[in-house]
């Protein structure tokens, strides 16, 4: 169960990383909740985030 929530989610980042489509849906999300500018959130966070992925957990470990 651990495992399946754990390569979705990685999964999901890295679709998030290589679509800007979706960056921009995250940054909405985001920013509805703190209650920001979709521009206050992605100057501030998106801006600076790295999105982690599987690939880059393989790398850390090897």
């Amino acid at each position: 169960m651990v495992n399946d929530f754990y390569r979705r989610r990685m999964k999901g980042l890295a679709e998030i990383n290589a679509n800007d489509g979706k960056q921009t849906k995250v940054v909405k999300y985001i920013a509805e909740s703190n209650r920001v500018s979709n521009d206050d959130e992605l100057g501030s966070i998106m801006s600076v985030v790295k999105w982690t992925t599987l690939e880059d957990d393989e790398i850390s470990s090897s």
